[in-house]
Parts: structure tokens; C-alpha cells; sequence
């Protein structure tokens, strides 16, 4: 299934009704959950890479009903950070991958039978 937003994008995107063609609302259907506007945006990492998506629901506010620029801009603002902590979660992963190959190549390389000293 091809649910709206969150298999792919590639710019912001904003809609303040589900008459949208573009929006898919099996979802909305399934959970009950009753989607009226929604801004949805990449999370992208320090190379302008794509890594993950965001979607801002249903806007309530007391002055504004739909998104605005200035929620858009905040949005990006945000993820600019969200983008920089799954970077950082990223390296870390590698980081203790490597470390832990290197660890059992160390005691492979010293294990007792493997000590070879000539005589």
C-alpha cells in the first residue's frame, strides 16, 4: 500500500482539504483518525540527503485553521535538526559496528592457540 507521504517525497507539501487528489485516505479510514489539513516535508541529513519524512496534522490554532509559510518555515527549521540527530545516530551505529568487528579481530588475532612464536 502507497500511504501519502510517508513512502516518498521529494518537496513540501501542503493540503488544507481531503478533496486533494493527490492524498490517499485508506489510512484515515482504517484509524478513524479524521485528517483536515496536513503539511508534510523531507528530513534530510547534512548532505541534502533525503533520510526520513515528516508530517504536521490537522493545524489547531485559535487564529489559523491551515498551514501557513511561517508553519512551514518553523517545520524546516525543526527538522533541520531531526535531519542532524539521525545523522549523528547514523555515525554512531557505524562507529559500534566497526568497533565491535575490530574487537573480535583483536581477540582473534590473540587468542592463545594462535600465539606463534618461533623456537
Amino acid at each position: 500500500m502507497n500511504y501519502f507521504g510517508t513512502s516518498f517525497i521529494i518537496c513540501v507539501f501542503s493540503f488544507q482539504n481531503r478533496k486533494d487528489a493527490r492524498y490517499n485516505d485508506e489510512l484515515s479510514r482504517i484509524t478513524g483518525y479524521h485528517v483536515e489539513t496536513l503539511l508534510c516535508m523531507p528530513i534530510r541529513n547534512g548532505d541534502n540527503e533525503i533520510v526520513g519524512v515528516a508530517q504536521a496534522l490537522n493545524k489547531n490554532s485559535e487564529t489559523d485553521t491551515v498551514f501557513t509559510l511561517d508553519d512551514e518555515k518553523m517545520l524546516a527549521t525543526y527538522l533541520t535538526f531531526c535531519g542532524i540527530g539521525i545523522h549523528n545516530a547514523q555515525i554512531f551505529d557505524a562507529y559500534s559496528k566497526e568497533y565491535e568487528r575490530n574487537r573480535v579481530s583483536y581477540q582473534l588475532f590473540h587468542w592463545p592457540e594462535n600465539d606463534f612464536h618461533l623456537q
